[in-house]
């Protein structure tokens, strides 16, 4: 399938300002482009993949995929997924992609094997909430999808709307 990728939305990212000593930007970084190219392998329709989706008040998304129509003359979003990845610190990861949710039409937390408490009481929380939570392992290649929101509407038009245009915005370079 044909994907349009997207380095990075961003152009600033908060990480660059940690020292490089205390960030594990490295590692996350590489495990956001492992799961990229798994997650990219499996899609079936056409869309836009990119990197640190910033939306002002709502964070800074990890990964974004987006179905897009194929009209060239105005091509339109009809679903975006974000995605927070977290080697560490998992409930940091929930409070990010629940407000992801607020733009996404699916927010969904990516982490490794053995990393996320999956007891009953966590998992019926994250449903309740309407995020999702894969498990991604690495070295096996492999996505478990532990939850799946269903699609929905991002909680707050105005904030899709943002979304949208700047995802439109590098279809048309």
């Amino acid at each position: 399938m044909n994907h349009i990728e997207i380095d990075s939305f961003s152009t600033y990212i908060p990480r660059n300002n940690l020292p490089t000593k205390t960030s594990s930007r490295g590692t996350e970084k590489e495990f956001v482009e492992a799961f990229r190219k798994i997650y990219l392998s499996r899609q079936k329709k056409h869309g836009i993949c990119g990197k640190e989706l910033a939306i002002s008040g709502f964070g800074i998304a990890d990964l974004i995929y987006a179905n897009v129509s194929r009209s060239k003359q105005s091509p339109k979003v009809s679903e975006i997924t974000a995605f927070e990845m977290k080697l560490n610190n998992w409930k940091k990861a929930i409070n990010q992609t629940y407000r992801y949710s607020y733009f996404a039409d699916r927010a969904i937390a990516v982490v490794p094997p053995g990393y996320f408490p999956t007891d009953n009481k966590t998992l019926k929380a994250l449903k309740t909430m309407g995020i999702g939570l894969w498990i991604f392992n690495k070295e096996a290649s492999t996505i478990h999808k532990l939850i799946t929101p269903k699609k929905s509407r991002a909680r707050l038009l105005s904030a899709r709307e943002k979304a949208c245009a700047a995802i439109t915005l590098h279809l048309q370079d």
